[in-house]
């Protein structure tokens, strides 16, 4: 599930914002744990662990790899190891 909240007055940010929240959590028992980072901005720690799993230590390996002064880090980053 991909909850999407779109306004136009930024009056209404608070409001809006806690509703798609709350909407998202009613929904969690019925949602597969971890997520498509890519359709989503507040992305924890917790959140790219839950979504990686056993995956996130060689990802992070990789990064240090391939980006290791972590240039690539707006949107979903997975930071370097």
């Amino acid at each position: 599930m991909h909850l999407n909240g779109i306004w136009e007055s930024g009056d209404d940010d608070e409001a809006n914002i806690a509703w798609v929240r709350e909407t998202t959590k009613a929904f969690e028992p019925h949602i597969v744990p971890g997520m498509a980072l890519n359709f989503t901005t507040e992305i924890t720690d917790a959140d790219i662990e839950d979504s990686y799993g056993a995956k996130l230590t060689r990802l992070r390996k990789l990064k240090s790899t391939y980006d290791p002064t972590n240039l690539f880090r707006l949107n979903q980053n997975i930071p370097p190891a």
